[in-house]
């Protein structure tokens, strides 16, 4: 019989697995052949999918963590072991728990990084504001960081040649741009008669000094002149810039022009004056209803406009975000406010 031995079950060895238990079935069945897997462990690592874990395209390591078996063929004897050297003179591998014979060898074993070779990069900061991405480790390490990331400056360097994947930094440099809120656009349906409206408070606890917060009109910020007031004050304590685009009012720590308060004064009294008639044209129509028997308060209600169940289970099934809108006919906001 000849033995064909492959080392390694990562993506490399379990592809080369499956072609040759595919292509050698006949001679495998007739025990003319038999094919043998080594690795360490039995958990594989989908290596390709560690460059989406920072961007939360895969959300933790259980997307990327499958038992190995799963991905091999039934055919192959597959034997967990730390492999301690190969003997090609007498065609032997040894490992941990014995030895195996060969005729053919396969080696799939993958290659480690190993930050050491780079000076500087295992000091204080590493995995701090210094990270790889081709570890899972890493990878989740950044993943944390770029959810608490701010804004700044996000330097990709390619330490040596060769790379392990020489398309990845270029894919990793496109995955920021398009994920990573260097600019961070929020968009609501929410009323703003109140400030108790998530995309709000998250743009609100994110601000920092030197950013700058620009709003559709003031009557999306706040319908209350005193809740308007309050928020402006505080961010510009913290050093950020308020800028509205409709009114063109501009509102920063040093600017004290009497014009520019007083006209945001007046729009935000008329953007509570317009809340308050809106209010009492609603009573009116309850009232009104109610006198007609039409008005069943705490019965039935709107409608609920996405379904949270299903928008987990997609999300659970690595659906992203704008794919989840799409197949249930939502805003891409309404899904983001239920993950």
């Amino acid at each position: 019989m000849q033995k064909i031995v492959s080392l390694g079950a990562g993506t490399a060895g379990t592809m080369m697995a499956n072609r040759l238990c595919e292509n050698l079935r006949t001679d495998i069945e007739q025990n003319r052949i038999s094919v043998t897997i080594v690795d360490e462990d039995r958990v594989h690592i989908y290596q390709p999918g560690l460059l989406f874990l920072p961007f939360g395209v895969y959300r933790s390591k259980e997307d990327v963590l499958k038992p190995r078996d799963v991905f091999l063929p039934l055919e192959a004897k597959f034997i967990v072991s730390k492999i301690e050297k190969v003997d090609p003179d007498t065609k032997k591998v040894v490992l941990h728990s014995g030895t195996l014979d060969y005729d053919l060898l396969i080696i799939a074993s993958g290659s480690r990084l190993d930050p050491s070779e780079n000076e500087g990069l295992l000091g204080p900061n590493w995995q701090k504001s210094i990270f790889d991405f081709y570890t899972l480790d890493g990878a989740l390490k950044l993943q944390r960081a770029l959810r608490s990331f701010k804004g700044g400056r996000l330097v990709l360097n390619v330490a040596e040649m060769p790379v392990k994947c020489p398309v990845a930094p270029p894919e990793f440099v496109m995955l920021a741009d398009c994920n990573v809120d260097f600019w961070k656009v929020y968009e609501e349906k929410a009323s703003g008669k109140n400030t108790d409206r998530p995309e709000l408070q998250d743009c609100l606890s994110r601000l920092d000094e030197g950013d700058t917060l620009w709003i559709h009109s003031i009557d999306r910020l706040a319908r209350s002149l005193q809740v308007l007031q309050n928020i402006i004050s505080q961010l510009i304590a913290k050093g950020v810039t308020v800028k509205f685009v409709k009114e063109n009012l501009t509102f920063t720590r040093d600017n004290h022009d009497p014009f520019t308060k007083l006209l945001f004064d007046v729009l935000g009294s008329v953007a509570e004056f317009e809340r308050n008639i809106l209010r009492e044209r609603q009573r009116e129509g309850i009232e009104k209803a109610k006198a007609a028997g039409k008005y069943a308060h705490g019965k039935g209600g709107r409608k609920k406009s996405v379904d949270r169940t299903k928008v987990r289970t997609l999300r659970e099934q690595g659906v992203s975000f704008r794919k989840i809108a799409e197949q249930l006919g939502c805003s891409l906001s309404s899904v983001q406010r239920v993950i």
